[in-house]
């Protein structure tokens, strides 16, 4: 495992606008704090604090670059995302920086330096909060919306994610493809898809588009997301040590309390939880007793393919026409009775669809082509929405590996692995009957090899 030092100097953490005058030491740092518990008590007068920001900034002139549109447009506009990385191994490291540094403008222009982004604990909390209809946190456009689906962006639903030790399955890459100048490993995280991007579209509105963080639910949202990652740290799961990872800057857009345009690293980013903010409960309950360093901490880590099946290719999956196919159960067997290897159904180069928003939910072995959720076959989701015009490709997964075994449990497996990928409309998002091609579905085995070893199944 190879270690780094980070921004161990307060000098240098002030360069990067990473430390607020009152927030010198992580025992020092502002709590962001889940928006049901300021609720009850509000000790730094956070949620009139950031009222007061979010007035602040949409008052600043239009040669402000800490201005509210300019904010926004640095993630995207209502037809493109511009800087903001979506889809790859820099999701999370990209959208910790840009919530850092609007949280730094916030508490420069409230004057407020125990101020934190509050975040929107949707795992078990699916109803949009109520901070969210009063100005100015509304906004006009949103879809109506009663509650999240559990099944997708619920507490079961992420939990393997957290406990999941490789990096490149839960925060994103693990497809490991070169797709632009550089090297950026692509393939959609567990983190990231279905939950982040089912939040995002059933809000909707501005939320459904580049333009999302107009909508001050995005803020609390990807608060949210960065405790996600902040306790998958927590939990002893080391960052990966990947120079073409560690030292990709994002350069030239972000822009710190004083309206300075600044660079930063992700490897920079790793050091921010404790140092500018922190989080005072891990997602699992109970208080945070957590070593800093977690943040920080790489090793090698690796994702070996021992096992690929691919089960259709150049297809088509809608809400009218599913997808499907089967591999000898003797292919599985070995990774259900001990030997290790997480078996994931994997969705290649989705175009996405230009119609409408859908899911396609995975089942194993079902007895009908769509059993609903519910059923002991129902293994996970794809989200399906709308991207911009020129976005990439993307690709998904889904982790059968659990339904694998609850059958093989229950005597109901039998010689094949049938599996059935059922279009289904997402609620309240009219009656079209959208479809996407998808370049490649196929059944693979991962083997996860942390500094060598494989360290899990």
């Amino acid at each position: 495992m190879r270690r780094r030092t980070l921004l161990k100097t307060a000098g240098s953490a002030v360069a990067l606008g990473t430390l607020s005058t009152s927030a010198s030491a992580a025992t020092d740092c502002p709590e962001r704090r889940s928006l049901r518990s300021l609720r009850r008590k509000d000790p730094a007068d956070i949620i009139q604090t950031w009222r007061e920001g979010i007035r602040t900034l949409k008052s600043l002139p239009d040669d402000d670059p800490r201005n509210w549109d300019h904010q926004v447009r640095i993630h995207g506009t209502a037809r493109r995302f511009i800087n903001c990385e979506h889809g790859n191994w820099l999701f999370l490291a990209w959208h910790r920086a840009y919530l850092h540094y609007h949280e730094e403008i916030i508490r420069e222009v409230t004057g407020n330096e125990s101020f934190a982004l509050p975040y929107w604990n949707w795992l078990d909390n699916g109803r949009l909060p109520a901070l969210f209809k009063r100005d100015p946190f509304t906004n006009p456009s949103r879809t109506p919306i009663n509650s999240l689906d559990d099944s997708i962006s619920g507490r079961e639903q992420v939990e393997p994610a957290l406990s999941d030790p490789n990096f490149y399955r839960a925060i994103g890459g693990w497809a490991g493809r070169q797709d632009r100048e550089g090297y950026v490993r692509s393939g959609s995280g567990a983190f990231e898809s279905p939950g982040h991007d089912y939040v995002h579209i059933r809000v909707g509105g501005d939320m459904a588009t580049g333009k999302s963080p107009n909508d001050p639910s995005f803020w609390a949202h990807h608060s949210m997301m960065d405790r996600l990652w902040w306790e998958w740290n927590a939990r002893g799961h080391p960052n990966p040590d990947d120079d073409r990872w560690l030292d990709w800057t994002f350069a030239d857009h972000l822009v710190n309390r004083h309206g300075e345009t600044v660079d930063i690293t992700v490897e920079e980013a790793l050091a921010l939880p404790e140092q500018s903010y922190t989080y005072g409960t891990r997602v699992s309950g109970g208080a945070a007793d957590v070593d800093p360093d977690t943040q920080t901490n790489t090793a090698t880590v690796e994702l070996d393919k021992p096992v690929r099946r691919v089960l259709c290719e150049n297809c088509s999956l809608g809400v009218d026409d599913g997808l499907s196919g089967s591999v000898d159960r003797s292919v599985v067997d070995p990774y259900l009775t001990g030997q290790d290897g997480r078996v994931l159904v994997t969705a290649r180069d989705i175009a996405m669809p230009k119609t409408g928003w859908f899911h396609g939910r995975v089942y194993v072995n079902p007895k009908s082509q769509n059993p609903g959720k519910g059923s002991q076959h129902y293994a996970g989701t794809y989200h399906l929405w709308i991207a911009p015009p020129e976005h990439p490709p993307q690709n998904q997964y889904v982790d059968v590996t659990p339904t694998l075994k609850r059958l093989a449990d229950a005597g109901k497996l039998g010689d094949t692995v049938d599996v059935v990928v059922a279009g289904e409309p997402l609620r309240g998002a009219g009656n079209t009957s959208p479809s996407t091609p998808v370049g490649e579905l196929s059944l693979s085995v991962t083997q996860s090899r942390i500094d060598g070893d494989i360290e899990e199944f």
